[in-house]
């Protein structure tokens, strides 16, 4: 550790080095060769060492475990050379523990156990169920990799290894870059070939943040959670219009079927709620008998994508026949509702979303909320948010018809300002005393 050295130190072996006697050879190591002097480092020879490759370790312990006598497994000896991360100390000392734990035999099972290294099969099931939507399912697996003592931070980490060799198995050019053994390579080959590549980027970049994110989220727990939700909302064609970032829990429970006064017929198999709704002149209320909800492990296939799509087709097709509530309602209800609701923002420091709400007065055409706004890019903010509008609404005027119609104003859009002379017109439009202050303390604009 030569640049642990004081300054005198440096100056009194420089002068060693000047003059070095014939009988030695000086050998200076350092982790951090920018600490010294440069008077010394110009009278030295450099050797600058690289990391071990992940396969040169695995080689390198497959000897040692053939001299040893011990039956190790590729995969398990893999998975000890990445988890040093190209130090072969690390990996000697790795090996020694898991050997005298494995009983003459090692496999990636007890690497896996012994040194909370997650096995490549976590990564492959949580991929799985991205590419399925499953959020119920990847943050039930999550949250079952945690109970079994395996580190947040190491999962979303290795994720996000994960990702890179799949996008590296995408490309025949690429795939020699896998530090994993055949059996595995074979399996990154054929996930990489069922994600198309605008999944692939995104979910790399997601994972990316989280791991920036952890250290400083006060609960990373969270942050991790919600990185997954999102991760298994990307392939979904909602997530693709920008229109939802996670999906709703409604399409991952049985939709409730509405019993009317007249009872009818119903062909849908499979039925396991039967709920009732009791009603009043100003409040609907359904009552359900919830059923346990378990998620099996989906594996992954182009039939299960299908399958997957075909449900949720026929959830919105049940979603759209139901009959709810129609109450009549006049303009003067709907506007106190619309600004208590843009008072709940305020309180709530959502700042961006009520400046929308503030940009135009609504008008009521049937039950459908006429807004304009500005640009495209406001009206895909408010599509985002228009669900929870929607629903404190309908709630309170008890009517379920009621839909936003959204549109963009032409002449909002020449209206913006922009640079900071626009701005001071506007300004002093608005308050004339704008332009005796702007004259009193000689400002520039």
């Amino acid at each position: 550790e030569v640049h642990m050295l004081s300054q005198s130190a440096f100056n009194a072996f420089l002068k060693t080095l000047e003059e070095p006697p014939a009988h030695a050879i000086f050998i200076l190591a350092t982790t951090e060769k920018h600490k010294i002097i440069p008077t010394i480092l110009s009278r030295c020879q450099i050797y600058d060492f690289k990391r071990i490759s992940a396969f040169d370790i695995k080689e390198h312990l497959k000897t040692i475990a053939e001299k040893e006598g011990i039956e190790a497994d590729e995969d398990a000896l893999f998975l000890i050379a990445q988890k040093a991360d190209g130090a072969l100390r690390d990996a000697l000392s790795m090996f020694d523990k898991v050997a005298s734990y494995a009983d003459g035999k090692i496999t990636r099972q007890i690497v896996s156990e012994s040194m909370s290294i997650l096995d490549y099969d976590a990564y492959f099931d949580t991929v799985d169920f991205m590419l399925t939507n499953d959020i119920p399912g990847i943050v039930k697996f999550f949250n079952e990799l945690l109970h079994k003592g395996f580190d947040a931070h190491q999962f979303i980490a290795g994720l996000g290894s994960h990702l890179r060799d799949l996008l590296m198995a995408k490309d025949a050019k690429t795939v020699d870059l896998l530090e994993v053994s055949d059996d595995i390579k074979k399996r990154y080959l054929e996930q990489s070939q069922n994600i198309p590549l605008d999944f692939l980027l995104p979910a790399i970049d997601l994972v990316t943040q989280a791991d920036i994110q952890y250290k400083m989220s006060k609960n990373p727990q969270l942050l991790v959670e919600l990185t997954l939700m999102k991760l298994a909302s990307l392939s979904h064609e909602e997530a693709k219009k920008k229109i939802v970032k996670i999906l709703p829990a409604s399409l991952f429970r049985v939709s409730p079927q509405i019993i009317e006064e007249k009872p009818k017929t119903d062909n849908i198999e499979n039925k396991q709620v039967q709920p009732t709704i009791e009603t009043d002149k100003k409040s609907t209320q359904i009552s359900e008998e919830k059923p346990e909800y378990s998620h099996p492990k989906v594996g992954l296939s182009l039939k299960n994508l299908k399958r997957k799509k075909q449900e949720i087709e026929e959830r919105n097709k049940i979603l759209s026949s139901r009959k709810l509530p129609e109450d009549p309602f006049t303009f003067d209800d709907f506007i106190l509702l619309w600004n208590n609701y843009k008072e709940k923002l305020k309180k709530n420091h959502e700042k961006n979303l009520l400046s929308i709400l503030n940009s135009d007065t609504p008008k009521i055409e049937g039950n459908f909320i006429l807004f304009s706004v500005s640009n495209e890019a406001i009206k895909n903010e408010l599509l985002q948010n228009k669900e929870g509008i929607l629903n404190y609404i309908r709630q309170k005027l008890n009517n379920y018809k009621i839909d936003f119609k959204l549109s963009v104003d032409q002449k909002k859009k020449e209206d913006l300002v922009y640079f900071p002379k626009d701005k001071l017109k506007k300004m002093i439009e608005i308050n004339p005393d704008v332009l005796y202050l702007k004259e009193q303390l000689n400002l520039d604009f």
